[in-house]
């Protein structure tokens, strides 16, 4: 019955301790994908948005292009927020989860020492009584002699 339980609980722990790294794998999944993000958001905006240092620009568009620039810079720098926003999170997601992760493991191991010298307990107590028995059986086929 004990080693039922064992076996279950090491079931339920081990499909959760899956679960928790699966979710671990898609966070660093999304993290490489709001890098990639970035990335191409910092080269875009490095090709596309510094037109003005161009010499064949107008003067008179000077002031319109520096808005434009501006207001892209601002954007930018919102979604760079929002992206640091989202590592973090995303950080303290994963470090939530590796310190479950770790007391499950912890909680699995004591529980396997546990059963383990249970078994041991037992194991000794049917090896008295196998002596005991046998003992006895000496001692019943030397009474029928």
């Amino acid at each position: 019955m004990c080693a039922l339980f064992f076996c279950v609980a090491f079931s339920v722990t081990r499909d959760r301790r899956e679960h928790l790294e699966q979710e671990v794998l898609q966070y660093k999944e999304q993290v490489s994908a709001l890098q990639d993000r970035l990335d191409s958001v910092t080269k875009q905006e490095s090709r596309t948005k510094l037109h003005f240092l161009w010499a064949n620009e107008k003067v008179e568009d000077s002031p319109h292009v520096l808005a434009n620039i501006q207001a892209s810079h601002a954007e930018t720098v919102l979604e760079l927020q929002k992206t640091r926003n989202l590592l973090l999170l995303e950080h303290r997601i994963s470090k939530d989860l590796q310190e479950e992760l770790n007391t499950v493991n912890q909680k699995i191991d004591r529980e396997r020492e546990e059963s383990r010298r249970r078994m041991a307990e037992k194991d000794k107590l049917l090896s008295k009584r196998a002596l005991q028995i046998n003992a006895l059986q000496g001692m019943n086929s030397n009474a029928h002699f």
